[in-house]
């Protein structure tokens, strides 16, 4: 188990209410991470242009490679795969 999916945070009132979880239940980074996606789509948090300039990630292409475990495209100095956690 890495750090990402490791259960290590202890929930707070707000962190509690964003995941769906009981206040003071341990939660991973990864859980936390998806909830703030989820809460920030559902909410329409993003400008149409942010949403675009995502989609087509500007990497230098000397620094862009391929995560081993999933394929996601990620930056070529990054430890962990933001798509799928696993460490490069």
């Amino acid at each position: 188990m890495n750090t990402l999916t490791r259960k290590q945070i202890i929930a707070d009132a707000t962190l509690a209410a964003l995941v769906g979880v009981g206040e003071g239940t341990l939660v991973s980074y990864a859980e936390l991470t998806k909830a703030m996606h989820e809460y920030i789509k559902k909410n329409k948090l993003r400008k149409a242009d942010e949403v675009l300039a995502l989609e087509v990630p500007k990497y230098h292409v000397s620094s862009v490679r391929y995560c081993s475990s999933c394929g996601s495209l990620i930056p070529g100095s990054a430890a962990y795969c933001d798509g799928c956690g696993e460490k490069q």
